[in-house]
């Protein structure tokens, strides 16, 4: 790598490298034209490897992609890909890490919902740092208890998970959310899947069973909405109130 870098040093001038920066300050995607700047262009791609560990960095993506498609090429095609997007402004985790004290079995059910969903953006938007850490503390649960990654028998809601990647992107309004690849241990690949299922029938419909059963797109049957009675001083937003304790024996009954 050093004998092109080198080589490619001697060919520069200054003269081409600010016509080729004036470009890309007015068009980003802009060609190089000159010989001098298509060797600025190509020692770009050695310089990017120097600036991988920069958060955010095009180099940092770069070795994103060369990650997932080294465990691609190991592992095959992922079985899953699943993003996961928490609710941080609804959710009391980042508000008691902010510093606010919460009783969560009095959390905010006497107040009407446009205060307390102000309240909550208010709170999240003006503690990141605490929106950060519930996050992190989410996609840990998400990782290490629903997908079984730290269980003892390594079971989760998906089966026995052999690798996984994920990726945290910002949204607009600076919440983030986890895009995962999840390879399974013992899934097959596409191609696999389809001969299996078309000599197998029976193979095939547990197949689209534990899908179903695993996948949702809208809300379980005999699902109704919550409506409080608003003449019960002790009545409550379920997603604002503590969840049962499972090990409550009543548990079932609530």
């Amino acid at each position: 790598m050093f004998p092109k870098v080198s080589n490619a040093l001697q060919c520069l001038d200054p003269d081409s490298l600010e016509a080729l920066i004036s470009h890309l300050k007015k068009d980003p995607r802009a060609q190089a034209v000159s010989d001098s700047e298509i060797t600025a262009n190509e020692i770009l791609k050695y310089v990017n490897y120097m600036s991988d560990h920069i958060t955010g960095s095009t180099a940092e993506v770069t070795t994103m992609h060369e990650e997932i498609h080294a465990i691609t090429r190991s592992r095959g095609l992922p079985h899953l890909f699943i993003t996961v997007n928490p609710a941080d402004y609804h959710n009391p985790i980042p508000q008691v890490l902010a510093g606010l004290k919460r009783d969560l079995d009095k959390f905010y059910h006497k107040l009407d919902g446009n205060a307390e969903a102000f309240t909550c953006i208010k709170t999240v938007a003006s503690n990141p740092v605490a929106g950060s850490q519930a996050f992190k503390l989410v996609m840990e649960g998400f990782i290490d208890i629903l997908a079984g990654v730290k269980r003892p028998d390594k079971i989760g809601v998906f089966g026995e998970v052999d690798s996984y990647y994920g990726v945290v992107e910002a949204q607009g309004c600076g919440s983030l959310h986890c895009h995962f690849f999840f390879w399974l241990k013992g899934g097959l690949s596409p191609k696999a899947v389809k001969e299996k299922a078309l000599v197998n029938v029976e193979w095939k419909q547990q197949l689209f069973s534990w899908l179903d059963d695993t996948i949702s797109q809208d809300f379980p049957c005999n699902t109704t909405p919550f409506c409080p009675d608003k003449n019960d001083p002790e009545r409550k937003n379920p997603a604002m109130s503590q969840p049962p304790d499972p090990l409550n024996h009543s548990f079932d009954e609530v």
